[in-house]
């Protein structure tokens, strides 16, 4: 959606910084595969809260949207074998946790943001 866009970004540096959020944003797709062509799962829908995931053959992608007024913290159980995501954009991992659930992963997320969390597939 590029209706918030500022084209006028040069001028003020508050602009400029989205653009640049933008781009990192486009970088990340190009350098992960699974983000273009892996299968698309939904993994969670409610609360202004939308959680995907992008499959490829050796890494996924977790991308989880806070369209949201406030502050949510989000608890997503994922059909994985991975122990940890990371954060490609900020470097921090987000661990993966065994539970009687199954494995889970929780997430907090500033309001109107969004995260895209990476993880290698082990080998079968």
């Amino acid at each position: 959606c590029r209706r918030p866009f500022h084209w006028a970004w040069p001028e003020e540096t508050e602009r400029a910084e989205v653009r640049d959020y933008i781009k990192s944003l486009i970088s990340l797709r190009k350098e992960h595969a699974c983000m273009m062509s892996g299968s698309f799962k939904t993994v969670f829908a409610g609360e202004q809260v939308y959680a995907y995931r992008r499959i490829g053959s050796s890494e996924d992608a977790l991308v989880i949207l806070n369209a949201g007024q406030v502050e949510r913290v989000v608890k997503l159980a994922l059909d994985t074998e991975s122990t940890v995501y990371l954060d490609p954009l900020d470097g921090s991992t987000v661990p993966v946790y065994m539970g009687d659930e199954g494995p889970t992963v929780t997430v907090t997320l500033p309001a109107i943001s969004g995260r895209v969390l990476v993880s290698q597939i082990a080998d079968k």
